[in-house]
């Protein structure tokens, strides 16, 4: 194969635009078979075009400071996870799937069924999910859904990674899933691997450093305090929470409805 064809065919399977793309390394020697060039030959057409090699061992990171700021920007990030007295709780588990069929027309037909983050658009709309955003008031125990938005399934698998790692280590698929992920995330947001590999390493020091905090809180208290601290939690668990909807939600009124009809309260602020 000549040098154009393997620049339209390199185009057309691993890059996002003109001038950045990324492939996994161990895809590298087939597609070099494939063009009948060695693989000397196809990294340096990857190198010319802007197309990055994913590795399969991780970057190391000396400072994760110096990438705080970079990833706070990124398009596509680890959301937190709701809380534990939160889930379960979400619109679309109350409402029943009826009615959140309807919401997610509504929210297909908005975003011109394209994935709101990377901007892909399936064939298969099941390849695309409604997200919700949540907010929580532990002291007036109300959950507030705050956005929607629409993504596709590995935007949002990547969003809620420690979910989805979770349920594919049960399925024994998270080994080549995980490359799948990471390299998505690459592409959309258009960065290298060590900007990915410390999204990942601040997500996890996150989560340990906020278990951490709990722990030494908890053991500053008095006796009495870590017994009221415990029942607390236990009482946001099984507490009836309030709901609050905000304005621009697709079908708002109907879902309002709807949640009332399962027996759950409606607040406006």
């Amino acid at each position: 194969m000549d040098k154009q064809g393997r620049i339209e065919l390199i185009n057309s399977r691993h890059m996002v635009n003109n001038s950045f793309g990324v492939i996994d390394e161990v895809g590298i020697s087939s597609l070099a078979a494939e063009c009948e060039v060695s693989v000397v030959t196809i990294k340096k057409d990857l190198k010319e075009m802007g197309c990055i090699i994913y590795k399969r061992k991780n970057p190391k990171i000396k400072d994760l400071s110096e990438y705080e700021a970079i990833v706070e920007q990124l398009s596509l990030k680890i959301v937190k996870r709701m809380p534990r007295y939160a889930q379960k709780r979400s619109v679309r588990e109350s409402i029943g799937k009826k009615n959140w069929n309807k919401v997610r027309t509504v929210m297909l037909e908005k975003y011109n069924r394209r994935c709101s983050v990377c901007g892909f658009k399936p064939e298969d709309t099941g390849m695309l999910e409604v997200h919700e955003q949540w907010e929580y008031d532990e002291n007036k125990i109300v959950l507030k859904l705050v956005e929607l938005s629409l993504l596709c399934t590995y935007c949002h698998s990547f969003q809620h990674l420690e979910h989805t790692a979770m349920l594919r280590i049960r399925r024994e698929t998270w080994g080549e899933d995980r490359h799948k992920l990471n390299i998505h995330f690459m592409k959309t947001n258009q960065c290298t691997q060590d900007v990915l590999q410390a999204s990942l390493s601040l997500s996890a020091k996150k989560l340990r450093d906020a278990m951490f905090q709990e722990h030494d809180a908890i053991m500053d208290m008095q006796p009495n305090e870590v017994a009221e601290y415990r029942k607390r939690k236990k009482q946001l668990e099984t507490a009836n929470w309030f709901y609050w909807i905000f304005e621009d939600m697709p079908l708002r009124d109907e879902v309002i409805v709807a949640l009332k009809n399962k027996n759950k309260t409606v607040v406006n602020e």
